[in-house]
């Protein structure tokens, strides 16, 4: 009777109701709930001061599936809060906790060590499953900013990742509280996984991943706003957007069942179109009544009417009679330089090359025509095919129809054909056509061409073989198990963890990013040549934190060089600039000078006193060396006592076992790891 009394006591604390479903009423209901909440707080401990509870419930219904999940919030006085999603069997699929008074200021107080330590022992009384266990298989997440760490779990079964059911797990650096929990399937079902028993081999995989899915050779293009120019640039990719794998048994392809790859956010494949697509945004200048005038007199434009008619001419969805809403015309700064006539109307938009004419992209927002006109695809793709000999008859003789899978719930066909340059893609210009399956009718259009390009020769480039050996050594080619349908799960072998597209430059080998330049891996390195070292501690403890040299070696004893300290003091930032850009931002703040650039140079003792000192914006003090008594034992000279004693008195540079500061002496790497580290626990 009591905990029927509480339970309404709950019911009635409740201000969130779901929208998805009726308000809980039944004691079936209530019991649903209390379930709910006592298999969370079997997990997590909400503490007696997160009195205030709410409550909704989210009922997902799929092919006469009926599954839900409750979202359980507590909050205190401070509002600090406690989040749980829990489905209807009790498994957690998400956790927050947000506490915006915990110290996350300096370096971490847990080690990575000890949180990983935590990490494991939680997981293994939140996350059950029914097959297999529960394996750790990413831990080298570098999120240098963040108060916390992150782990990545994974099921395995038979010794053999699930890669649809991996766990993400933060543990804050400071307390060691376990701060989020997410299930990246939230399907929890009991699946059934086929044995390791007469399947083929990896190299016999290789081979019929090769010949039938097979790695594409493409061209892709990065806009450089500093320099201005268009950067195109060949490179090797995993066909990842066709989302498809080897059956090790069968050697034949099999589909991944796409909905989960999306909850993985693993289809990225188009993040290279998108990128370029969306680089204009912002370098479009939108230009005044009296300027267009001027413009249309020397540029020999053609009329805001005249790109009005090119519009409704090629689009029956528009009526002549149509009225424009608004009409902008802007100057694109990327690539080519045009003008662009922007017309919008009541029920779309569309935009003209201002100069040639040249119909550029139409989109159709109402489609409430009681007259149906129900097309098939073939006679869709014919329609499409007659539209773009008409509107773009030149750019139709150098594309490629790429096909697409066809969603047969969805209202509309998409048909997209890619610029096809010395026998190869350039994924970055296309034709793109939609058209609504019930009219008949084009409601969409994209025409994005570069023009005065050069591209790269490729007649010199790696084999395909060679290509698939690097990726697969890079990260990895072998069995995982897969959802090929929503209960399905096949065994397959694909290329492993794999998170973004993957890149590799035709000609030397060598993974690149989405600029064409060398990728930068955002890993913290694992180094083999600090056991036993003095500063072993203090560098295992900044690459904690973020703060590490790039390699797989760290060379304690090697002097540093002055590139070398600004990256690693910098580490947080690299990730956001090349070596120029970090220069430019140092000479920019006022920590060097641009006369004193020079990243080979091998540091002083004096020099990184000034730069520390620099950072900390103390030169102005440091500069009045009068007003400094030296507190080494060896000479300081006036350019640089100022700045030892600064980093003398907060405890930054200590001198060497003598008390000496040596001024002249160069610094090696692992004295520098001290520096970093001594100068991070100091409150700015």
């Amino acid at each position: 009777m009591k905990r029927k009394q509480l339970l309404s006591l709950i019911l009635a604390m409740c201000i969130t109701i779901s929208t998805s479903v009726v308000a809980f009423a039944s004691e079936n209901d209530g019991s649903n709930l209390e379930k709910a909440i006592v298999s969370a707080k079997n997990i997590i401990t909400i503490p007696e001061e997160y009195s205030d509870f709410s409550y909704y419930y989210n009922e997902n219904t799929e092919e006469n599936e009926s599954s839900g999940a409750y979202t359980l919030d507590w909050s205190n006085k401070d509002g600090e809060s406690i989040s749980i999603q829990v489905d209807d069997n009790g498994n957690i699929l998400e956790y927050h906790k947000f506490d915006s008074n915990n110290d996350s200021s300096g370096l971490a107080k847990i080690s990575k060590e000890d949180a990983k330590a935590i990490a494991e022992k939680f997981m293994q009384k939140s996350v059950k499953f029914k097959e297999g266990s529960i394996k750790i298989i990413d831990d080298r997440s570098n999120l240098s900013q963040s108060s916390d760490y992150e782990f990545k779990f994974g099921q395995f079964v038979n010794n053999i990742p699930v890669s649809f059911n991996t766990i993400d797990l933060s543990i804050n650096k400071y307390n060691g509280e376990v701060t989020s929990l997410i299930r990246n399937n939230n399907d929890v079902k009991d699946y059934i996984f086929s044995s390791k028993d007469s399947i083929i081999n990896k190299e016999a995989a290789k081979k019929a991943y090769l010949e039938k899915i097979g790695i594409d050779l493409k061209y892709y293009s990065r806009y450089d706003y500093k320099n201005k120019k268009l950067n195109v640039f060949p490179a090797y990719s995993i066909k990842q957007d066709k989302l498809q794998g080897i059956d090790a048994k069968t050697s034949e392809v099999v589909n991944i069942y796409s909905d989960n790859i999306l909850n993985r956010g693993l289809n990225n494949s188009s993040k290279l179109m998108t990128e370029d697509a969306a680089v204009s945004d912002g370098k479009e200048s939108t230009l005044t009544k009296e300027e267009i005038n001027e413009i249309q007199k020397t540029a020999q434009l053609i009329s805001k009417e005249n790109a009005e008619k090119v519009i409704k001419d090629n689009f029956d969805s528009l009526k002549t009679n149509d009225k424009v809403n608004n009409a902008s015309l802007e100057k694109s700064d990327y690539v080519d330089n045009k003008y662009i006539w922007n017309i919008s109307f009541e029920n779309g938009n569309g935009s003209v090359d201002a100069k040639t004419g040249e119909l550029l992209s139409f989109y159709f927002y109402d489609n409430n025509e009681e007259v149906k006109n129900n097309i098939s695809y073939s006679e869709a793709k014919n329609k499409c095919d007659s539209f773009l000999k008409k509107v773009a008859a030149e750019k139709y003789k150098k594309v490629k129809y790429i096909p697409e899978e066809e969603n047969a719930e969805g209202n509309y066909y998409t048909f997209k054909y890619v610029r096809m340059v010395n026998g190869y893609e350039y994924t970055n210009n296309y034709l793109s056509i939609s058209i609504d399956k019930t009219t008949g009718k084009i409601i969409n259009y994209e025409n994005q061409w570069f023009t005065n390009i050069t591209f790269p020769s490729l007649n010199d480039v790696i084999s395909k073989d060679i290509v698939f050996d690097k990726i697969s050594d890079d990260i990895g080619f072998d069995l995982q198990y897969e959802k090929i349908d929503k209960d399905k799960v096949s065994l397959i072998y694909n290329f492993s963890n794999l998170q973004e597209q993957y890149l590799l430059d035709p000609t030397t080998g060598v993974r690149i990013g989405y600029d064409g330049k060398k990728y930068k891996e955002n890993n913290l390195p694992t180094y083999t040549d600090i056991t036993g070292h003095a500063y072993e501690n203090v560098i295992k403890e900044l690459s904690n934190n973020g703060y590490y040299l790039e390699s797989d070696k760290f060379n304690p004893d090697s002097y540093i060089t002055q590139a070398n300290f600004f990256k690693y003091l910098y580490t947080p930032d690299m990730s956001y600039y090349d070596e120029d850009e970090l220069y430019e931002m140092l000479i920019g703040n006022k920590i060097i000078k641009s006369e004193e650039k020079s990243p080979d140079h091998i540091l002083t003792n004096g020099e990184v006193a000034k730069y520390v000192v620099r950072y900390l914006n103390y030169e102005p003090i440091a500069k009045n060396s009068q007003i400094f008594v030296n507190p080494f034992k060896d000479n300081v000279s006036n350019d640089y006592k100022g700045y030892a004693a600064i980093c003398y008195g907060l405890d930054i540079i200590k001198g060497d076992s003598n008390g000496n500061f040596n001024e002249k002496g160069n610094m090696t790497n692992g004295q520098t790891a001290q520096v970093i580290y001594n100068l991070l626990k100091i409150e700015k």
